[in-house]
Formats: structure tokens, sequence, C-alpha cells
């Protein structure tokens, strides 16, 4: 994560987490410790779930249901994109993705 992300994210990630009503269990998906922690602090009843490959391998199912994921710097390491997100849209009702663009 870069001095930039962390800006964006403290500028608008407070804003996301306030029109998501009952989400009690989240999924990080190869966060670094930062984002880690701002997702604890906008979500702080929420069970917080952090996995880095291979404990989530995103071209398999994955196991459980989730109210919200988020992944950043991720997708962009597959060779089959789509299939990873439709494995991600599966088990998640909300996805927050950030790439590099």
């Amino acid at each position: 994560m870069t001095d930039k992300d962390l800006e964006t994210y403290i500028r608008y990630f407070p804003a996301w987490a306030s029109s998501c009503t009952g989400v009690t269990n989240i999924l990080l998906v190869n966060p670094d410790g930062g984002q880690e922690s701002l997702m604890r602090g906008l979500f702080p009843g929420a069970q917080v779930i952090s996995r880095t490959y291979p404990r989530i391998d995103l071209s398999r199912e994955i196991e459980g249901k989730f109210d919200l994921a988020f992944v950043p710097n991720t997708i962009m390491c597959s060779v089959n994109p789509g299939a990873w997100l439709d494995n991600i849209l599966r088990a998640v009702d909300e996805v927050w993705i950030q790439e590099l663009v």
C-alpha cells in the first residue's frame, strides 16, 4: 500500500462503510497491516478474517459466506481474473477492490 492509497482509503472508505448496514463478517484478501487495521476500525463490531495465499486461493471456491470482502492488489496477479472475480462474488454480498491501473 502506498501513502496515496492510505489517503484515499481514509477519505472514501468511511462513507462507504456508513452505507453498509448489517456487516458482521468481513473477508480481507492479501491485505497489509494498514489495510487490515483500517477495516477493523471501520467495522469495529464485525468479525474480520484476513487470508493470504496459500490460505486463500481465488482460483478455487471460497469457503464460507461473507457480507463484505476487501481485495487489494490481487486480481492483477491472476491469469484468469474473471474466474477469480466469479469465486469472490459467489462468497460475498459486496466487494471492495483496489488495483493498480
